[in-house]
């Protein structure tokens, strides 16, 4: 029994203060290793769409030697095969036969990147008149009706008209 009460003096435990602490402690490095294992997943999406756009360059580049143009669709393209992309990627494809040009923005979980016949680099972002997955959406902030006509004023501040447009109401000069 003195055994007993020699060790329960001399162990004391721990005080709340230092229990605080441990809590803190662990707290942090939980943070800590979600934010690592997010910036691990951005870099694997960034390297995945990278990766389809650099194959898919390569099959549109065979297909322009070997056809003389650049295929009119996605599904056209690698000589009917259409291209190949890896699970969660999604492909935006614009051709202009009249220039024999294409743009390409490829998207995975929210990153764009795109590549074009002028410009065979992924680049961040998207082809122009294309979704950026990872920007902001653009809404519509104002919307008036008139007769047989409508306008709308989005968010990145483009004025839209659509409809009739007898007496020019359209704004480009037109009838």
């Amino acid at each position: 029994m003195k055994s007993q009460q020699s060790f329960a003096k001399n162990y004391r435990g721990f005080t709340i203060v230092e229990l605080l602490i441990v809590i803190v402690v662990i707290a942090i490095l939980a943070t800590l290793t979600i934010v690592a294992y997010n910036g691990i997943q951005q870099r694997a999406h960034t390297a995945t769409v990278q990766s389809d756009l650099e194959n898919a360059t390569k099959k549109l580049e065979m297909d322009n030697t070997l056809a003389g143009a650049y295929p009119a669709s996605v599904d056209l393209a690698n000589e009917g095969h259409g291209l190949a992309k890896s699970t969660g990627t999604s492909y935006q494809y614009t051709f202009d036969s009249v220039a024999n040009t294409y743009c390409l923005t490829a998207t995975n979980a929210g990153i764009s990147y795109y590549v074009s016949s002028t410009n065979n680099i992924p680049t961040k972002g998207a082809c122009v008149g294309q979704i950026d997955g990872g920007a902001p959406a653009i809404a519509w902030t104002q919307v008036v009706a008139g007769y047989s006509f409508s306008a709308g004023l989005r968010s990145d501040n483009t004025i839209y008209s659509w409809g009739v447009n007898p007496t020019g109401q359209f704004g480009n000069n037109s009838t």
